[in-house]
């Protein structure tokens, strides 16, 4: 008995279906990009960043230099 032929997303020739996942993503986050004031939208940015300097702490963390925020 053959099996069923069964294909995911990511196999090639899904490039309609992507492009449609994609366009809905950025629809959603511009939608709640514009819903956001601007003190929420600047909170936001600095959570990003304050993440972002964690891990790049995270990986450097096995240099024995000094553990600091590269923005200083």
């Amino acid at each position: 008995m053959a099996k069923p032929a069964r294909k995911t997303l990511l196999e090639p020739g899904h490039e309609e279906e992507w492009a449609a996942i994609n366009a809905e993503e950025e629809r959603q986050l511009a939608e709640f990009a514009m819903a956001l004031s601007i003190p929420e939208r600047l909170e936001s940015g600095q959570r990003l960043c304050d993440q972002a300097f964690e891990i790049y702490n995270s990986v450097n963390a096995g240099d024995d230099g000094p553990r600091r925020d590269p923005r200083a």
